[in-house]
């Protein structure tokens, strides 16, 4: 039979009381980029700070369209982008938990602002266009979500963005993937999102 001196039971009972510090209750954010700063002399998608909102956002580039006419933000002046050669090179826009620095192990995707435009000789979006979204998401579990939504612009002359509200399956996530699954609007199209809703989890 073991015996412990009273001085090493004193100190596993110390031990046994020291709380263990609880994770931070889920937290809902707007990621919404305003507090980016992506103004440039020269009109351009600018590199994207990860993390960001507690995500990490890969594949994504950031606009400042505050002089641009080709769409409204949801929320002014900024929002993010993934022209073609981006995702042609890199990859498709990703909201994951994995790749940068952030605690969070999962999150609950509620909504989002999507538009599409055509690309210009400088790399910035320039006019307004009709796509098709295809989101997919990925669960702790592993398993797939899809929410598909067609976007077309109001006019022809800065349009409103239009809001992807999720349904409640897309929680619990460690990614979620924004594509064009239409050939020619993924070889076309630059992706343009803003005002991102969700809850993360730690």
């Amino acid at each position: 039979m073991i015996s412990l001196s009273k001085s090493a039971v004193a100190s596993l009972l110390t031990l046994a009381a020291i709380p263990v510090a609880a994770a931070p209750a889920p937290q809902t954010i707007n990621a919404n980029f305003d507090d980016l700063d992506f103004r440039s002399p020269v009109p351009a998608l600018k590199s994207f700070p990860n993390p960001y909102k507690s995500l990490c956002y890969v594949n994504y580039l950031g606009s400042n369209n505050e002089a641009s006419t080709f769409v409204a933000p949801a929320s002014s002046p900024n929002l993010a982008a993934s022209d073609v050669t981006t995702r042609l090179t890199q990859g498709v826009p990703t909201l994951k938990t994995t790749g940068c620095d952030t605690n969070v192990k999962s999150f609950d995707l509620r909504s989002v602002f999507v538009s599409c435009a055509v690309i210009a000789a400088n790399a910035e979006a320039s006019a307004p266009v009709s796509c098709n979204y295809l989101l997919t998401g990925t669960t702790k579990s592993g398993n797939k979500v899809t929410k598909t939504f067609k976007y077309t612009p109001a006019s022809l002359v800065k349009p409103p963005m239009q809001k992807i509200d999720l349904p409640p399956s897309f929680k619990d996530l460690t990614s979620v993937e924004f594509t064009l699954p239409n050939k020619v609007e993924n070889v076309a199209d630059v992706i343009l999102t803003d005002s991102y809703t969700y809850t993360v989890k730690y």
